[in-house]
């Protein structure tokens, strides 16, 4: 029953944390909105498991989810009891608010009709963790054996102020460092690259940009037309790492706060890139991936499983002298982050508490059934046993074992911004990183722009004052140091 989540999970990578901004300007930021703002008709899928007429028997397990895939995953985990069936509803645009509008509304639809169970997506799933539409799973007889073994942060991400549990995730998806070996070897080290030297080499943001300065200078002058070995392709690759860990809440009283941490990635964001340690392109782009062929001259990319298994793995296998399979490694970052994840509830409304219970356990909680889906699975004792079987090798990976290094990250996944304004942080890195390729709008300029659009009730204000901005941090880089 092996099920195979690779492409949509990296689907779900670049749609949730790259692909889906486009090249960054105002006019851009305003139709992508106004785009966003249409709701369109959710695509149905249903699935009968018998032949009983779901109108008429009443027994219809209805579930909101994020991509069709995800029906014939949850169809395929578990069978429904005889007399039951499924339907699946699968919104491909504007899917948070589809949900909301509906779930509004669960306790007065029809049995038939009402949400027993819906997805989110970690950047806006705690909007619904802290709302009424999610059930306590304690309420419905999931336990905190059930759940014991799954990684710190995806229980406090799931749980809402009081600490009641009301989403788990099946699979976890912390972000690494993947390297090339041949770059690491010529620039920095003398023997063979390793995933503990590297890890050496980038323990902290001040070690990595020491790190970057000794890659640019390795071979600068003496390579064609100017060339020099750069750290990342985009510095939208250490947004999450950095800013994940803000400690700092985003929102207060509806008030945006200007975090100390994000003009720090705003410091780093120039400083590396005005060096040339970074390069000046947006994730997935035709230049983006380039860099993962044999020609590219950049040493690391920050991502997850999905990321290695998708992306990464179909640039690296290009054909001829121009592939890289098997010239990478993995090791930890200076600062742990997470690239997204999938969330499953129970609806308040629900009229088949006792099926979505069972739905959840067999999805999320048992083991047996997390040994066939192809993720990391949320599952500390699977993870451990994983990255001790030479099974797990990855030939992608010069025969490394990842999962020693995923679960040390999934472990280390920090909770400081769990709030329901995750995706501000997405926002605001990618318009940093797009002010260097167009020069037309600045990355808080358009944050600002996207808050008022999407979250009316949130005030901006500005930056200089002094009101919101704490004593001795400055708003504008130093620019001493570019």
């Amino acid at each position: 029953m092996k099920v195979k989540l690779t492409a949509l999970l990296s689907a779900l990578f670049l749609a949730g944390c790259q692909a889906d901004l486009p090249a960054i300007n105002a006019e851009n930021i305003a139709s992508a909105i106004a785009e966003s703002s249409v709701t369109t008709a959710p695509q149905t899928t249903v699935t009968t498991a018998t032949t009983a007429d779901p109108l008429e028997t009443g027994q219809v397990i209805h579930i909101y989810i994020t991509d069709e895939k995800y029906a014939e995953l949850i169809g395929d985990v578990y069978e429904l009891p005889d007399g039951f069936s499924y339907k699946f509803t699968a919104v491909e645009k504007n899917y948070s608010k589809e949900l909301l509008d509906t779930l509004k509304d669960n306790e007065e639809l029809k049995s038939d009709e009402r949400i027993d169970l819906f997805l989110t997506d970690f950047d806006y799933m705690r909007r619904f963790v802290e709302s009424d539409y999610s059930l306590p799973l304690d309420s419905i007889g999931i336990t905190a054996d059930d759940t014991a073994k799954m990684y710190p942060y995806t229980i406090a991400y799931g749980s809402d102020e009081s600490g009641a549990v009301k989403a788990l995730t099946w699979f976890v998806s912390p972000d690494v460092f993947v390297f090339r070996r041949s770059i690491a070897e010529d620039c920095l080290f003398t023997g063979k690259a390793n995933p503990d030297s590297m890890a050496e080499a980038i323990a902290d943001w001040d070690t990595l940009t020491t790190t970057a300065n000794f890659l640019y200078i390795a071979y600068s002058g003496r390579l064609p037309d100017n060339q020099a070995y750069q750290m990342f392709t985009s510095g939208a690759e250490f947004y999450r790492p950095f800013m994940q860990n803000t400690n700092e809440p985003l929102v207060t009283d509806n008030i945006f706060n200007y975090p100390e941490r994000w003009h720090e990635f705003r410091r780093l964001h120039m400083l590396l890139t005005n060096r040339r340690y970074v390069g000046r392109v947006l994730p997935n782009t035709d230049e983006w991936r380039a860099e993962m062929r044999m020609d590219g001259m950049t040493l690391a990319f920050i991502g997850s499983k999905d990321f290695i298994d998708g992306v990464l793995t179909e640039e690296a296998s290009s054909e001829g002298d121009d592939g890289t399979f098997g010239d990478w490694a993995v090791c930890r970052l200076p600062e742990q982050s997470v690239s997204g994840g999938v969330f499953l509830s129970a609806a308040k409304g629900s009229d088949n508490l006792d099926i979505a219970a069972d739905i959840i356990k067999a999805v999320t909680c048992n083991a047996e059934t997390l040994r066939e889906l192809d993720v990391i699975p949320n599952n500390m004792d699977l993870v451990e046993e994983y990255s001790k079987s030479d099974d797990y090798a990855s030939a992608m990976l010069g025969g490394q074992n990842p999962y020693s290094v995923f679960n040390a990250a999934a472990k280390d996944v920090p909770t400081t911004d769990m709030t329901e304004y995750n995706d501000f942080g997405r926002i605001y890195a990618y318009n940093e990183v797009g002010s260097y390729i167009n020069r037309d709008i600045d990355g808080f300029d358009a944050l600002e722009t996207y808050i008022n659009r999407n979250y009316r009730t949130i005030k901006v204000p500005f930056e200089e004052d002094p009101k919101y901005v704490k004593p001795g941090v400055a708003v504008r880089p130093d620019t001493s140091l570019l």
